[in-house]
């Protein structure tokens, strides 16, 4: 059996072009060294130790299907050059942590870059410090980090025109994928979609910077067990979308989201409903399914941030998650075919109240201002129908007084009656119904029914204040 090549003898291959697949490579070291030509390692074997470290590829570098079983550095090497590096199904078996660490990946072009896709990390790796630019990509896709070591990303600047995924990505090494201090400043879109975050090590973005107005997809994600994925103290993860994710099972702490813009009513809401306003209705499905999806999460936030007792940023998500209900219900609407001749009704549901009164039982202000509103409206009516037993005597016909002619009385005693019969307090030994008709009596029953009902709601709210 041919021995493992050395140095020179690698070199010399190179110089001539030919192919390594399945040739052995011994113990090399290219430390400090300059490829001025693209070098292809695709499908060698690296027996022994690879030295890259402060490497220079000028025109990058190809190690497609590359085993590297010895220990393995490319610490601070620079891959420049449209062809980036590529490392697609590269396996890394080695018993030691593998060195990416303060590398810079500059080059690469349309779908060039720095390419790991489906790549294998047997027992960590470092890529702290590490810089990707460029017109390129990052490309993680199918990556498998397992088994012992850890997995490190801390300090990386993923910026330029850079698109970076790490699509159906496999985090489960023993010792936990740490993105601290990250940097996601490209203009470019960052997937995680479909990622696995595995224990028994837990993956942490701790301290980690997204560029606002480009989205980050974590949408898909399978954690297990719940706890697996954890943000703490990311300043801005309001272009975040997390659709089919349990939230509940993500460890949030000190994470700001997306908020509105309102004098009134501030609240932490996520990029998934914004998405929702965009999405193409030609179909109302489309549009129906993905309400009820967006529902799901903010329901799964609420339980999450009420299990750490944050009561005022759960509040918010139940907003949301009643918000994304009632679009839902309006979208049901409007697949009914009675929905084309009164397509008004649409805004005629529980929910929409519920919204309209109290802001989904989250404002009680709106809630006072709501009973205030209701109180105004029902004064006015009752002076239609509604006079002080006081006036009725034998000797003044109480059509003909009127509450003593007295514009003044007469809208006092209407504003009592009304919160006598808003608040359901005896009004009958003060006041009576004029007319047969059963109108009056109409209106009543409903200022029985909707008063108590504006109260409750306030006073839930008043409570939930409270609680936060």
């Amino acid at each position: 059996m041919a021995e493992p090549l050395t140095k020179n003898e690698v070199l010399a291959k190179l110089e001539t072009g030919e192919s390594f697949r399945g040739i052995e490579i011994g113990d090399v070291d290219f430390n400090g060294h300059s490829f001025e030509k693209t070098p292809d390692f695709s499908g060698a074997i690296f027996k022994g130790d690879a030295d890259f470290a402060n490497a220079t590829f000028s025109d990058g570098a190809m190690f497609i299907s590359t085993q590297f079983l010895g220990r393995t550095s490319f610490w601070e090497a620079i891959f420049d050059g449209k062809k980036g590096a590529d490392f697609r199904s590269a396996k890394f078996l080695c018993e030691q942590e593998v060195s990416f660490g303060w590398s810079q990946f500059l080059g690469g072009a349309n779908l060039d870059g720095a390419n790991f896709g489906s790549a294998q990390f047997a027992a960590g790796v470092s890529f702290g410090g590490a810089e990707f630019h460029g017109d390129g990509r990052a490309n993680f896709t199918n990556v498998n980090f397992y088994d012992k070591g850890r997995v490190n990303f801390n300090g990386v600047v993923f910026g330029g025109n850079v698109w970076t995924s790490f699509f159906k990505t496999k985090f489960s090494s023993s010792q936990g994928t740490s993105f601290n201090n990250t940097k996601f400043l490209s203009s470019e879109s960052t997937s995680f979609s479909k990622a696995q975050f595995l224990g028994p090590g837990i993956t942490s973005f701790k301290n980690t910077s997204f560029e606002k107005n480009n989205p980050v997809s974590f949408n898909n994600l399978i954690i297990d067990p719940p706890g697996s994925l954890e943000f703490i103290d990311v300043s801005y993860l309001g272009d975040a979308r997390f659709l089919y994710t349990d939230l509940k099972k993500i460890n949030f702490k000190n994470v700001r989201f997306r908020r509105t813009e309102n004098w009134l009513f501030n609240r932490d809401y996520l990029a998934d409903e914004d998405r929702g306003k965009h999405l193409n209705t030609y179909i109302h499905k489309n549009k129906y399914n993905y309400y009820s999806q967006v529902e799901i999460l903010y329901r799964k936030l609420r339980e999450n941030f009420e299990g750490q007792l944050d009561f005022h940023r759960a509040g918010d998500f139940h907003y949301g998650e009643l918000e994304m209900r009632r679009k839902t219900k309006m979208l049901e609407w409007q697949e009914k075919t009675v929905s084309k001749y009164l397509p008004f009704l649409k805004y005629f549901n529980l929910t929409q109240f519920y919204k309209i009164v109290s802001g989904y039982g989250e404002k009680w202000v709106q809630a006072l201002a709501s009973f205030v509103a209701v109180w105004i409206v029902f004064t006015g009516l009752n002076l239609f129908w509604v006079e002080p037993k006081a006036a009725v005597t034998e000797e003044q016909p109480a059509r003909m007084e009127q509450w003593g002619n007295d514009s003044f009385h007469r809208l006092g005693g209407s504003v009592l009656f009304s919160f006598k019969v808003l608040t359901l307090q005896r009004w009958g030994d003060e006041f009576q119904l004029t007319g047969t008709s059963y109108i009056p009596r109409i209106f009543v029953a409903v200022q029985h029914l909707i008063g108590p009902t504006i109260i409750a709601l306030m006073l839930l709210a008043i409570r939930r204040q409270f609680r936060r």
